[in-house]
């Protein structure tokens, strides 16, 4: 991936995540489930601490960094309205992504 935007933007993209998360159009705004995106981030997250356990033995750095990680989003996507195109946008201008 290219940019932060391509990166935000391919997190949230796929059908199955739009429909998973509840994705919907009203007066052209994309909005999204709540509980459904704290389910999603978590299932993220949990794949990537697999992952980083798998090559860091350090597991409270792993479980902190998790921890602020989700913090973040969930906060970011408050922060959004649950605006699928403005969290987008939130997370690229906080640099989640660099």
């Amino acid at each position: 991936l290219n940019s932060k935007r391509e990166f935000t933007h391919k997190l949230f993209e796929d059908n199955y995540v739009h429909k998973y998360l509840e994705v919907n159009i009203y007066k052209d705004v994309r909005y999204f489930n709540k509980e459904r995106f704290e389910e999603y981030v978590k299932w993220l997250l949990n794949i990537f601490m697999i992952k980083k356990l798998s090559k860091d033995k350090n597991i409270n750095e792993v479980f902190v960094l998790y921890c602020k990680i989700y913090e973040y989003l969930i906060e970011s996507a408050e922060e959004s309205g649950y605006q699928l195109d403005e969290l987008e946008e939130i997370l690229i201008r906080k640099n989640i992504v660099k």
